[in-house]
């Protein structure tokens, strides 16, 4: 999706497009909703199941609160994240028979209790599931000098959207790596949103240019999270594929926008099944 700086959006055009990130948002929690569980049952998810639905519910809480944001610059920040939670979730799903991403994510949770499951009054049940992973927590996370690394992400998010495929690449260079000046604190971007640029034209456009480009984000990933969640979770209702598709026709029709199609076509998820 890149924006066409010579035709910005008229306010009609950018309402249709707040409209479409709430549509996309009532999508994804419809999808969420239709699999609720409880903890035990988490617990019995394949790796992928379990990255997928924790990463889905997150999804949902930043749609909620992307939606209460009034602050332009703040909505950059939750779009980011949204972003980033989709690739990492895509990426785990693409490579999960070389990469294993999913399951390190998942035994990363013992990381924190490890070293202490030895000590008097350690819980039994935490020690037992540590017991019964410890090879594969060892395997992922223990360095040659028999400490525990804290860290699961085995690529940066730059590596991992050149890898999916053309879409996420696009999103990545167009529109989440331009706005990390403002995540990052640089004097040139935090000057742009201040009150002493705010009649300046040039900051004006900017700002136009990244509230927008915020949207695409956040719709970019709450419709990729959500056809993840469908697939991993055999869930393809005919309702939301046909709601889903609804917005993304409604996307296409707006003129400001140059590349149409949301997705990772590239991806090819098979069937997870519950163990």
């Amino acid at each position: 999706m890149e924006l066409d700086l010579s035709n910005l959006p008229d306010e009609n055009d950018f309402k249709k497009l707040v409209d479409i990130e709430a549509r996309a948002s009532r999508v994804m929690k419809l999808v969420f909703n239709g699999k609720r569980m409880e903890k035990d049952e988490l617990g019995q998810l394949t790796p992928e199941m379990f990255m997928g639905y924790l990463f889905t519910e997150r999804q949902i809480r930043h749609t909620e609160s992307f939606s209460l944001l009034i602050t332009t610059s703040d909505k950059i920040l939750i779009s980011r994240t949204m972003f980033e939670g989709a690739l990492f979730l895509a990426y785990a799903i693409k490579t999960k028979n070389t990469k294993e991403l999913a399951k390190r994510w998942k035994l990363h949770f013992f990381v924190e209790y490890v070293e202490h499951s030895n000590e008097k009054g350690f819980p039994a049940d935490l020690k037992k599931q540590i017991e019964e992973n410890i090879t594969d927590i060892d395997r992922f996370f223990k360095n040659s000098k028999g400490r525990y690394s804290n860290k699961w992400q085995t690529e940066n998010i730059h590596d991992i959207a050149l890898s999916l495929d053309v879409v996420c690449k696009s999103m990545y260079v167009n529109y989440y790596k331009p706005m990390a000046e403002y995540h990052h604190w640089s004097a040139l971007s935090i000057l742009q949103y201040s009150h002493v640029n705010a009649n300046e034209r040039g900051s004006q456009i900017k700002n136009i240019v990244d509230l927008t480009n915020s949207y695409l984000i956040s719709v970019f990933s709450t419709l990729l999270v959500s056809k993840i969640f469908l697939t991993i979770f055999s869930n393809k209702s005919d309702i939301q594929i046909s709601e889903i598709e609804k917005i993304e026709k409604s996307l296409s029709e707006l003129s400001f926008i140059k590349t149409k199609k949301i997705t990772v076509s590239s991806i090819e998820i098979e069937q997870t099944h519950q163990i």
